[in-house]
């Protein structure tokens, strides 16, 4: 095993796990992808004070001098991921056949469940490298 100094043999390879998932980052499909889900994700948004003014059946004059826009949390707004996304399972499954050293499964098995878009992944294995001190060794992931 390396010390936290070395480059290993597999430095890249989650990096490569991750290109594979998603593609290349300036591939026009995820990109397209990625502006539209935005766009709409924009659009769907609305006005903490009108959204409250509404509930309550009041202007929105009304409801700014009543503080009802603090109240506006309430609004519907989508958390939805913007671009493709996959599955804890997905992740785990590439990198096992990836045939990565055991140090990296672990740092991948260290994702909670869920779906993640390659920024909210990376983030998430970053956070794991890193804390394991082995950027230098295996690399981050972008």
């Amino acid at each position: 095993m390396p010390s936290n100094r070395e480059r290993s043999e597999h430095y890249g390879a989650l990096q490569q796990v991750i290109d594979q998932l998603f593609g290349e980052e300036g591939d026009a499909a995820y990109e397209e992808q990625a502006t539209n889900n935005a766009a709409s994700l924009a659009h769907e948004r609305t006005d903490p004070l009108t959204t409250a003014a509404q509930q309550f059946g009041v202007t929105t004059d009304q409801a700014a001098m009543l503080g009802l826009g603090a109240l506006g949390g309430t609004a519907q707004q989508s958390e939805e991921p913007t671009g493709p996304t996959v599955s804890r399972l997905q992740v785990v499954m590439a990198a096992e056949s990836a045939d990565l050293p055991d140090d990296l499964l672990r740092i991948v098995s260290l994702l909670p469940p869920g779906d993640y878009t390659r920024q909210k992944l990376t983030t998430q294995l970053n956070s794991a490298i890193t804390g394991h001190a082995w950027g230098q060794v295996y690399g981050t992931v972008g």
